[in-house]
């Protein structure tokens, strides 16, 4: 939601990118902490992981390629549809991140044109989840508790000293888009598995007040930072590096403080938990909806713009979630997909039903991005430039400050540019 609302511009919610460091931590607690547990009961498989993930991830972002490629030939002007072949490429072998990081930045105004942009922290992801399997596995084979969690400090130390250095000599896309500079969040991730192993699963007993309140407190503490660095944070702000260690610290705080009257107010009711479970679908979503919008609407989103979007979102969000995320999340013939089903015939379906779709949505959509690489954007005709007339040039003129104001997204331009001469 943070990077959500951070998108449509909503000017209180100037950080609302480390959304991404909260959910790269939260990533690095949860596959640690489920391969640990694997590793322990002898029963982890690189194939039964890869798997998991495939179906955790794949169907719901192959979707989402497919459908902005069927959009984008009917909104996107030939060289901007090129690209958008090169992001849908890229994203689709999980390496967007290298190719955005060949671009421009990030917070560039150039952003507002790439409708995959959101997915170069996918590509993250899923690079870090070809390396750190076999790592865990082979730390698994330290005996000493003390070398196991030294090495672990050094490889978040060193990823955070990188990312500071290549932030100080001005190469700040590669901190922000390269996998090794952010290695320091799934390691704070990770951290905080070691850390409850330490005190067998929980940091506060249950019975106590005084574990209560301190549980509370930690909750409270962590939630500040993230929402600290949301509401402070700006373009300016040099990331990641140190900077984003304080939301993610304060992510690792709320993992550790387990349950309580904070916990259970902000984050278990009803309306969190529901944003919780479409989360993932929100991230996708939202972000090509942006971008189109945008590129057929003139000017900054105002507040009516802006809140339709995020109700939008959240609708297409749930639909992606409930139709493609489920469906095939839990499709294998293990015992939790068969608790989910409804029946004999509808596990057979669920089961073999994943294969052919994922298939035939990732061939289309690779067939798609391709043909609007190789066609240079003239896909289908495009959307093509005309010659403008007499009357155009004249209009255009009179309308060049509007056109500068929507380009530069500056507010009150006749004010800052008062000295100008108007025609």
């Amino acid at each position: 939601m943070a990077v959500l609302l951070f998108h449509v511009d909503l000017s209180w919610v100037t950080g609302g990118y480390i959304g991404v460091d909260v959910f790269f931590v939260i990533s690095g607690y949860l596959i640690s902490r489920n391969i640990i547990e694997s590793l322990d009961r002898q029963r982890f498989t690189f194939k039964a992981f890869y798997l998991r993930r495939f179906r955790r991830l794949f169907p719901a972002l192959i979707t989402t390629i497919l459908l902005a490629s069927c959009i984008a030939p009917a909104i996107l002007l030939p060289e901007h549809l090129e690209r958008f072949g090169w992001e849908a490429v890229s994203s689709f072998f999980s390496v967007s991140n290298i190719y955005f990081w060949s671009q421009s930045g990030y917070f560039d105004l150039d952003a507002d044109l790439k409708p995959l942009l959101h997915t170069w922290s996918l590509s993250i992801e899923e690079q870090f989840y070809l390396a750190w399997p076999a790592f865990l596995v082979l730390m698994s084979r330290i005996n000493s508790r003390v070398a196991y969690c030294c090495l672990i400090t050094t490889l978040g130390f060193v990823s955070l000293l990188a990312a500071e250095y290549f932030i100080s000599i001005g190469k700040t896309n590669s901190a922000f888009y390269l996998l090794p500079f952010r290695v320091i969040e799934f390691v704070i991730g990770m951290s905080a598995v070691l850390i409850e192993r330490e005190f067998s699963g929980r940091v506060f007993p249950e019975g106590s007040n005084t574990a209560e309140f301190a549980s509370s407190i930690l909750t409270a503490t962590g939630l500040s930072l993230i929402v600290y660095a949301c509401l402070n944070y700006t373009n300016e702000t040099p990331f990641p590096g140190v900077s984003a260690l304080w939301p993610c610290l304060g992510t690792a705080m709320v993992i550790l403080s387990g349950r309580n009257i904070v916990a259970k107010i902000v984050l278990h009711n009803h309306a969190a938990t529901f944003l919780g479970k479409i989360s993932y679908s929100i991230y996708l979503v939202h972000w090509p909806l942006i971008v189109f919008y945008k590129y057929r609407t003139t000017g900054a989103l105002d507040a009516r713009e802006q809140w339709v979007i995020v109700m939008v979102t959240i609708v297409l969000a749930y639909l992606m979630w409930r139709y493609v995320e489920q469906a095939f999340r839990f499709s294998q013939p293990a015992s939790q997909a068969i608790s989910r089903a409804k029946s004999a015939f509808s596990r057979r379906k669920l089961g073999i039903s994943m294969a052919p779709f994922v298939s035939i949505t990732a061939a289309c959509a690779l067939t798609l991005s391709v043909s609007f690489i190789v066609t240079k954007g003239t896909f289908i005709g495009g959307v093509k430039m005309t010659h403008l007339s007499a009357e155009d040039v004249t209009r255009g003129k009179k309308d060049r400050y509007k056109l500068l104001n929507t380009s530069c997204k500056i507010e009150n331009i006749e004010g800052k540019f008062c000295h100008m001469e108007r025609p």
